[in-house]
Order: C-alpha cells, then structure tokens, then sequence
C-alpha cells in the first residue's frame, strides 16, 4: 500500500500569519511546514526570559 503525500505549500506570508495564530512554532523549508514538537511561543518567551535573567545577574 502506498500513502500519498498531499503536502500544501505555502508562502512566507502564509507562514507567518499560521504562526501568529497558532500560536505554535514551525519549520518552514521550501515551502512546507512541519510542526516542531514540543515547542510553543510562550514556551520561548519564557525560555527567553529565564535566560536574560540569568545573563544580567552575571554583567
């Protein structure tokens, strides 16, 4: 049995507008989107900020 890949593309535009909605982090190579696991956008502002806190205690 074979799977067919219907895999839409997308412009960078589109990308950027799915992942402002999402509110979920993509990867984006020529076109095609994978859904990164595990990560979400405010899981990076958090991440984020842990580390500038950490940084401006070492200055």
């Amino acid at each position: 049995m074979t799977a067919i890949s219907s895999t839409k593309t997308y412009s960078v535009a589109e990308y950027l507008r799915l992942e402002r909605k999402a509110g979920e982090k993509y990867a984006f190579y020529n076109g095609i989107l994978e859904k990164m696991a595990g990560v979400t956008i405010p899981h990076n502002r958090i991440s984020r900020e842990a580390v500038y806190d950490k940084v401006s205690f070492n200055i």
